[in-house]
């Protein structure tokens, strides 16, 4: 079992994950859904990804009977899945906008690709 410390450690940057993109969030949910930028959506996306993902690699995957009552984990995965939810089309459409394979234009995502984060809309 990780250390107090190690467990105090990793939900401090969970909530910082928090704090950074929660604001980021309600910016683009004030926002009215076409008015997402394709670029803009394209490098929130990856930036939110990049963050939780250097969280997660700090995190032990504990039970969750074996966490702190208040552990960030879980609201930092579903703010994580709100966000990448809520840009995925704007993004997608930068990708395939600014994006070409040798043989010409990327071919579409798999079925996996829509299964992220418990499913996304097509």
């Amino acid at each position: 079992m990780p250390d107090a410390w190690r467990l105090a450690d990793v939900a401090t940057h969970y909530r910082r994950f928090l704090k950074r993109f929660g604001g980021a969030i309600d910016r683009f949910r004030d926002a009215p859904g076409a008015a997402h930028d394709p670029q803009q959506s394209f490098v929130v996306r990856t930036l939110l990804i990049h963050e939780y993902r250097r969280v997660l690699l700090r995190d032990p995957q504990l039970p969750a009977a074996l966490l702190p009552l208040d552990w960030p984990g879980a609201a930092a995965y579903a703010l994580c899945r709100d966000f990448y939810r809520l840009t995925h089309r704007a993004a997608e459409q930068h990708l395939a906008a600014t994006l070409e394979g040798a043989r010409g234009k990327l071919p579409a995502a798999s079925p996996a690709f829509y299964r992220r984060f418990g499913g996304l809309a097509g």
